[in-house]
Protein backbone atom coordinates (compact mmCIF):
# COMPACT_ATOMS: atom_id res chain seq x y z
CA UNK A 1 0.00 0.00 0.00
CA UNK A 2 1.00 3.25 -0.68
CA UNK A 3 1.61 5.62 2.38
CA UNK A 4 -0.18 9.07 1.57
CA UNK A 5 1.78 11.33 4.43
CA UNK A 6 2.84 14.26 3.07
CA UNK A 7 -0.18 14.53 0.38
CA UNK A 8 -2.04 17.99 0.11
CA UNK A 9 -5.04 19.17 -1.23
CA UNK A 10 -5.28 22.58 -2.21
CA UNK A 11 -6.74 24.96 -4.72
CA UNK A 12 -5.38 24.95 -8.68
CA UNK A 13 -2.74 27.21 -9.63
CA UNK A 14 -0.38 27.48 -13.07
CA UNK A 15 1.98 25.46 -11.12
CA UNK A 16 -0.17 22.34 -11.55
CA UNK A 17 -1.54 23.47 -15.23
CA UNK A 18 1.69 22.13 -17.08
CA UNK A 19 0.53 18.51 -15.26
CA UNK A 20 -2.56 18.82 -15.49
CA UNK A 21 -2.13 19.52 -19.51
CA UNK A 22 -0.16 16.54 -19.70
CA UNK A 23 -2.10 14.20 -18.00
CA UNK A 24 -5.84 15.08 -19.99
CA UNK A 25 -3.42 14.93 -23.13
CA UNK A 26 -2.40 11.44 -22.51
CA UNK A 27 -6.50 10.51 -21.68
CA UNK A 28 -8.07 12.35 -24.71
CA UNK A 29 -9.96 10.09 -26.44
CA UNK A 30 -10.23 12.65 -29.45
CA UNK A 31 -13.74 14.05 -28.67
CA UNK A 32 -12.50 16.48 -25.68
CA UNK A 33 -11.39 20.11 -26.69
CA UNK A 34 -7.92 20.30 -24.39
CA UNK A 35 -7.92 23.86 -25.30
CA UNK A 36 -11.15 24.15 -23.76
CA UNK A 37 -10.48 21.90 -21.32
CA UNK A 38 -7.38 23.87 -20.27
CA UNK A 39 -9.23 27.27 -20.29
CA UNK A 40 -12.16 26.54 -17.97
CA UNK A 41 -9.68 25.91 -15.36
CA UNK A 42 -9.12 29.05 -14.51
CA UNK A 43 -12.33 30.71 -15.38
CA UNK A 44 -13.83 32.58 -12.87
CA UNK A 45 -16.96 30.40 -12.27
CA UNK A 46 -14.97 27.63 -12.15
CA UNK A 47 -13.46 25.42 -8.59
CA UNK A 48 -10.96 23.19 -8.38
CA UNK A 49 -8.88 21.51 -6.30
CA UNK A 50 -5.69 19.01 -7.12
CA UNK A 51 -3.79 16.34 -4.65
CA UNK A 52 -0.23 16.41 -4.36
CA UNK A 53 2.97 15.42 -2.32
CA UNK A 54 5.83 18.15 -2.89
CA UNK A 55 4.11 19.57 -5.59
CA UNK A 56 3.80 16.45 -7.98
CA UNK A 57 -0.19 16.40 -9.04
CA UNK A 58 -1.33 13.12 -7.68
CA UNK A 59 -5.08 14.32 -8.95
CA UNK A 60 -7.61 16.85 -9.23
CA UNK A 61 -11.03 17.68 -9.51
CA UNK A 62 -12.40 20.37 -11.75
CA UNK A 63 -16.19 21.77 -11.63
CA UNK A 64 -18.32 24.72 -13.45
CA UNK A 65 -20.70 26.57 -11.48
CA UNK A 66 -23.75 27.16 -13.21
CA UNK A 67 -25.86 29.74 -11.49
CA UNK A 68 -27.01 27.53 -8.10
CA UNK A 69 -25.75 24.60 -9.59
CA UNK A 70 -22.20 22.62 -9.48
CA UNK A 71 -21.57 20.66 -12.63
CA UNK A 72 -18.17 18.43 -12.07
CA UNK A 73 -16.02 18.52 -15.07
CA UNK A 74 -13.61 16.18 -14.20
CA UNK A 75 -12.24 13.81 -11.71
CA UNK A 76 -9.08 12.03 -12.01
CA UNK A 77 -6.51 10.24 -9.74
CA UNK A 78 -3.05 8.82 -11.16
CA UNK A 79 -3.91 5.05 -11.48
CA UNK A 80 -1.03 4.18 -9.02
CA UNK A 81 -2.41 6.32 -6.69
CA UNK A 82 -6.32 5.21 -7.12
CA UNK A 83 -8.21 3.41 -4.07
CA UNK A 84 -6.28 4.94 -1.59
CA UNK A 85 -9.04 8.15 -0.39
CA UNK A 86 -7.58 10.79 -3.17
CA UNK A 87 -10.80 11.17 -5.31
CA UNK A 88 -12.61 11.46 -1.73
CA UNK A 89 -10.57 13.99 -0.34
CA UNK A 90 -11.11 15.90 -3.27
CA UNK A 91 -14.77 15.25 -3.40
CA UNK A 92 -15.20 16.55 0.03
CA UNK A 93 -12.82 19.64 -0.52
CA UNK A 94 -15.41 20.50 -3.36
CA UNK A 95 -18.69 20.07 -1.27
CA UNK A 96 -17.30 21.76 1.33
CA UNK A 97 -15.96 25.39 -0.65
CA UNK A 98 -19.89 25.30 -2.19
CA UNK A 99 -21.87 24.37 0.79
CA UNK A 100 -22.66 28.50 1.07
CA UNK A 101 -23.63 28.50 -2.07
CA UNK A 102 -27.85 27.63 -1.25
CA UNK A 103 -29.98 24.91 -2.11
CA UNK A 104 -28.34 24.47 -5.80
CA UNK A 105 -27.56 20.16 -7.26
CA UNK A 106 -23.94 18.83 -8.30
CA UNK A 107 -24.38 17.36 -11.64
CA UNK A 108 -21.84 15.07 -13.42
CA UNK A 109 -22.46 13.24 -16.77
CA UNK A 110 -20.48 9.84 -16.86
CA UNK A 111 -20.20 8.07 -19.54
CA UNK A 112 -21.30 3.92 -18.86
CA UNK A 113 -17.97 2.44 -19.39
CA UNK A 114 -17.02 4.55 -16.11
CA UNK A 115 -18.84 2.17 -13.62
CA UNK A 116 -16.43 2.77 -11.05
CA UNK A 117 -16.83 6.60 -10.83
CA UNK A 118 -20.70 5.84 -10.88
CA UNK A 119 -19.98 3.66 -7.93
CA UNK A 120 -17.95 6.42 -6.32
CA UNK A 121 -20.24 9.17 -6.98
CA UNK A 122 -23.48 6.93 -6.03
CA UNK A 123 -21.82 5.81 -2.73
CA UNK A 124 -21.97 9.68 -2.09
CA UNK A 125 -25.49 10.40 -2.29
CA UNK A 126 -25.94 10.70 -6.08
CA UNK A 127 -28.64 9.31 -8.00
CA UNK A 128 -29.32 8.17 -12.11
CA UNK A 129 -31.39 10.33 -13.20
CA UNK A 130 -31.84 8.86 -16.96
CA UNK A 131 -30.27 6.74 -19.54
CA UNK A 132 -27.37 8.83 -20.31
CA UNK A 133 -25.92 8.36 -16.80
CA UNK A 134 -26.18 11.76 -15.27
CA UNK A 135 -26.15 11.97 -11.89
CA UNK A 136 -26.87 14.85 -9.52
CA UNK A 137 -27.11 15.18 -5.66
CA UNK A 138 -28.65 18.25 -3.31
CA UNK A 139 -25.63 20.48 -1.71
CA UNK A 140 -27.47 19.50 1.59
CA UNK A 141 -27.54 15.99 1.39
CA UNK A 142 -31.34 15.24 0.19
CA UNK A 143 -31.73 13.30 -2.56
CA UNK A 144 -35.28 13.70 -4.34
Amino acid sequence: MINLKGVEISTCDENFLIQIYDILKQENSGSRDLARDLAEIFASDVISFVAHRKKRLLGFIIALRLDCDIHIKSLYVLPKYRGLGIASELFGALEKNVKNFGDGNFFIDIHTRYGDLIKFFNKRGFVLEDQRVVLKKFFNGEIY
